[in-house]
């Protein structure tokens, strides 16, 4: 008789900052693969989700350019400001998240915006 797994499937938890539509139903597709999506559609939105639910996120996902302030206009500053950011939230927990750019990288000075990151 086949022995039972105790295993069970790793589930992701990533936050999401992006203040387009999720039109490709990019969250759907990664739930399939165990992938929870926790989109905010802005750097404010999203720092406080990590602020409050720290431990529960796997890894983070940035926008090339985003609105900082939720109803604020999109800024090639976003990217900047949410990176320092992060340092500041990984410092405070004394662990870090792995973090991702998704972007087109059509903002303009994108590539000034990726070296002041760096």
């Amino acid at each position: 008789m086949a022995k039972k797994s105790n295993h069970t499937k790793n589930r992701y938890s990533i936050l999401w900052v992006d203040e387009e539509v999720d039109r490709l139903q990019f969250k759907e597709l990664a739930r399939r693969f165990d992938i929870d999506v926790y989109q905010y559609r802005s750097w404010d939105k999203a720092r406080a989700a990590l602020d409050n639910r720290f431990d529960s996120y796997s890894a983070i996902v940035l926008d090339g350019c985003c609105a900082i302030e939720d109803g604020g206009e999109v800024t090639p500053d976003f990217l900047y400001q949410a990176v320092r950011e992060m340092e500041t939230v990984f410092a405070q927990h004394e662990e870090s998240l792995p973090w991702y750019v998704l972007s087109s990288g059509s903002a303009p000075d994108f590539g000034q915006t990726l070296r002041r990151v760096s």
